[in-house]
């Protein structure tokens, strides 16, 4: 008989400790996720902030932000709110 025909009972510990180990790994990988877009979202704002100080039209701004391929998602209206904040 193959391994993986066998049936298993887990105990009730088992499956508390498989749901623990579930949530915790959800919650790990959540919580970088907002991590990682916290992150782009402040280097957003710098980035908007520093070419301001090169460049007066939003559009070119825009422009110049979405060629770079770590930004290229980013909509107007996301680069419009920090170039309004840099006033």
């Amino acid at each position: 008989m193959c391994i993986l025909e066998k049936e298993y009972i887990l105990s009730g510990m088992d499956l508390i400790c498989i749901a623990k180990n579930f949530y915790v790994e959800t919650g790990i990988r959540q919580g970088i996720e907002q991590g990682i877009e916290q992150g782009k979202e402040d280097g957003l704002k710098s980035l908007v902030k520093i070419l301001k100080k090169f460049m007066s039209d939003i559009d070119t701004i825009y422009k110049t932000v979405i060629e770079d391929e770590n930004f290229s998602d980013v909509t107007y209206e996301q680069v419009k709110k920090y170039y309004d904040s840099e006033q």
